[in-house]
């Protein structure tokens, strides 16, 4: 890590963080991730996991980085509520 790189992320999820790190490399956004060691009494607040995984881009291109994760954050909630749609009509169906 150099001292111009800034925090972008922080997961335990390493699905989520597979695909941050995809988008990244589409965009050729410089990335760092370092798995953290998260303290014992602080585990509740990451579900449990001993690590965290914090991603890292250059601070020239923190605005780009920050595009990419929005873009991802509402691809995943578009995906979210497409299989809420899918489950709802599922269920909907079975009723009949």
């Amino acid at each position: 890590m150099q001292i111009n790189d800034v925090e972008l992320f922080r997961t335990v999820d390493k699905v989520k963080k597979d695909r941050l790190i995809n988008s990244l490399v589409k965009a050729r956004v410089s990335y760092f991730e370092r798995w953290e060691k998260v303290p014992f009494f602080k585990r509740g607040s990451y579900g449990g996991k001993k690590e965290v995984c914090v991603v890292y881009v250059n601070e020239n291109q923190r605005e780009q980085a920050i595009e990419v994760l929005e873009n991802l954050e509402n691809l995943e909630n578009n995906e979210n509520m497409e299989n809420m749609d899918n489950n709802e009509n599922r269920n909907f169906n079975e009723d009949m």
